[in-house]
């Protein structure tokens, strides 16, 4: 069974999240292998899986520290990367006044590739280690797509085979709208919802080990039953790769909402009726109830 380690822990003043699937050719070990030579990597921890890195740690106290304004430079130099790689600044914070995180997105190309990430952890603006989910390619590997976004998103929305969807939804509701403003309010919300296609590289999670794919990821919004997620689909032949949940437990709201349409269905139906019954202290009594149509009371 194919296992993705999304988030791995790290002890720096404490444990720090990172992800932790790398996909390095043997080049890109041999350069930590080559600055662990030099003293400038302490230690880098393997996946067992990949037998590849997802931590690499730099030794706080060295005189060849590197400042955390050269993070990028730095986790190309580590890996080994050629240029068909780039990455793209993604985010910083501080978690305190001298411990700061800086993200990096992965591209090839110029493709994004989806959870290609590096987390930079530094110290006194210093870096201190490095947290990665990298994938290598092939010199090969194709960029240019076989499907069009079109023939590609409509083998997501079979592949989610909803029978009415987010953006039907609020356009059958305009259909009954008059007013201006309410009118845009609804044309930007079916712009929001309705599925845009985005070039980008992703692992194919219907097989076993890393098998990186250029696909479309779609973010396909059900109403009926409730469902969202992003799907990717295969570029070159329409396979989909992986389907990752926004609604985590779509399932079971769809069945709190389907068992309430049947309470409701009963509510609407029930006609009064006249029930007889013996109460403990009252002896029988005639009661008011109600009862579905053409249903025949049990009597004891």
């Amino acid at each position: 069974m194919k296992t993705k380690l999304r988030n791995m822990q790290w002890l720096v003043l404490g444990f720090f999240m990172v992800s932790g699937y790398c996909g390095l050719a043997q080049e890109s070990l041999k350069s930590i292998q080559k600055l662990q030579d030099e003293n400038k990597v302490t230690s880098y921890l393997m996946n067992k899986d990949r037998n590849t890195p997802y931590l690499v740690k730099f030794d706080g106290l060295s005189t060849q520290r590197t400042p955390k304004a050269e993070a990028s430079q730095l986790i190309r130099t580590v890996l080994g990367l050629n240029n068909t790689i780039t990455l793209g600044k993604k985010s910083e914070a501080g978690l305190s006044p001298t411990v700061g995180v800086e993200r990096f997105q992965q591209y090839y190309k110029g493709v994004k590739v989806e959870h290609g990430n590096y987390t930079v952890l530094s110290k006194s603006d210093m870096i201190q280690a490095i947290g990665l989910e990298h994938y290598d390619f092939n010199d090969n590997f194709q960029i240019t797509p076989s499907l069009s976004e079109e023939a590609a998103m409509q083998h997501a929305i079979n592949f989610v085979g909803a029978t009415e969807y987010a953006w039907d939804l609020y356009s059958t509701l305009k259909m009954n709208e008059t007013d201006p403003q309410r009118l845009a309010e609804l044309d930007a919300i079916i712009e929001s919802v309705y599925p845009k296609g985005e070039l980008v590289i992703v692992d194919d999670y219907n097989t076993a080990g890393v098998d990186m794919k250029l696909a479309y990821k779609f973010n396909v919004y059900a109403a009926e039953p409730l469902y969202r997620a992003d799907i990717y689909i295969d570029a070159q032949n329409g396979k989909m790769l992986l389907a990752d949940m926004d609604i985590k437990h779509a399932s079971e709201i769809n069945e709190n909402i389907a068992e309430s349409k049947k309470m409701s269905t009963y509510a609407m139906v029930m006609e009064p009726a006249t029930g007889i019954g013996d109460l403990r202290y009252a002896g029988r009594r005639n009661f008011e109830t109600t009862k579905i149509p053409g249903a025949t009371p049990a009597m004891d």
